[in-house]
């Protein structure tokens, strides 16, 4: 019995590591297309439009530092891509196009806050407001550069990237609440009134990831720290930091090769 266990290390120790671990070590080609789905959260300094107005003299003005219930905005989207890799599938770089939403809402922490509807010389109008939402599309494309520290394909391995989304506005949607259902008919005018985000939107997201199966890649993404590129993600926020959470499906293009040859 020693004698074989002597003879099987002795081959096993004979063998080259990239023999030893080709079945370990098979990666898939060069090239591979995914999808995606994801959402980033991000916080940041409230916008108080021109036409709020405090509701009584115990608000503090909205201008002067009034309490928000909602300081967020929620960026959701959908896309797919293509990742180049290199250096043994161990550096990829992605591109591709992503169709986002992003979603805020103006609420106060009092019931209501008093919106100025019109006004004139004669007369002033003003409706009581629960909350406005501002929901705008975006086509965008995502540039991704991601590293494998482990060189190693096991069924789970961990990575780490770092991605920037670049945004162009499609359209923007308003959704008013009134403290009074009666003032629907003014619904319009008051999502007239509110103001569109900027046309263009970008925003950085460094990523710790984890690769899951080997075919197709099943990968589960965090994002933290996020940061916008510009001073408005929608008429009611300034954006300040964010984190999010993807996933996305890759599958290879082409044919396979075992790391460490040509």
């Amino acid at each position: 019995m020693r004698k074989i266990l002597i003879i099987v290390f002795a081959l096993f120790a004979s063998c080259p590591p990239e023999t030893i671990r080709a079945e370990d070590n098979e990666r898939t080609n060069n090239l591979k297309i995914g999808i995606e789905v994801g959402r980033d959260a991000f916080w940041g300094d409230a916008i108080s439009p021109d036409r709020v107005r405090q509701t009584n003299p115990d608000f503090l003005d909205f201008g002067c530092g009034f309490n928000f219930s909602n300081q967020s905005m929620t960026i959701s989207y959908v896309g797919a891509k293509a990742e180049y890799f290199l250096w043994h599938n161990r550096i990829g770089i992605a591109a591709g196009l992503r169709f986002s939403n992003y979603s805020s809402t103006f609420d106060s922490d009092k019931e209501y806050f008093l919106w100025l509807l019109r006004q004139d010389r004669l007369t002033t109008d003003y409706a009581k407001i629960q909350n406005i939402t501002q929901n705008s599309y975006y086509v965008g494309v995502p540039l991704e550069f991601r590293f494998f520290p482990n060189n190693h394909d096991w069924f789970f391995q961990h990575y780490f990237k770092l991605g920037a989304a670049f945004n162009y506005r499609l359209s923007t949607n308003n959704s008013v609440t009134f403290q009074n259902a009666a003032m629907n008919r003014h619904a319009q005018t008051v999502e007239d009134q509110v103001d569109k985000p900027q046309d263009f939107n970008a925003y950085l997201y460094p990523v710790i990831g984890f690769k899951m199966a080997r075919l197709p890649w099943f990968n589960l993404e965090l994002h933290f720290p996020c940061g916008m590129f510009s001073s408005e993600g929608s008429a009611f926020i300034r954006p300040n930091a964010g984190f999010g959470i993807q996933f996305s499906v890759q599958i290879p293009l082409g044919k396979t090769y075992p790391v460490g040859t040509e």
